[in-house]
């Protein structure tokens, strides 16, 4: 599957298909917001949960760009 068939599904098939063929790889916090990316196939799927109402509130499928920039390590410190 490719991200265009992937983003034409509906968001429970999406959901479906990620937990099921995706490999989890990172999750941030923001505010009332946990954001988990997954790798299906070739690209990346970030999953907006909202944790006040307990509700996936959107799935983005993606190749590259801000969105996988915002998972990157900042290892200057180190």
């Amino acid at each position: 599957m490719g991200i265009y068939e992937f983003q034409l599904l509906n968001k429970h098939d999406q959901c479906q298909t990620l937990f099921s063929q995706g490999t989890f790889v990172d999750v941030r916090i923001e505010n009332h917001y946990r954001y988990a990316i997954y790798s299906l196939h070739q690209f990346w799927v970030q999953v907006s949960y909202n944790q006040n109402t307990n509700t996936i509130e959107h799935i983005t499928a993606f190749i590259a760009g801000p969105l996988l920039d915002a998972f990157a390590t900042d290892l200057t410190n180190l």
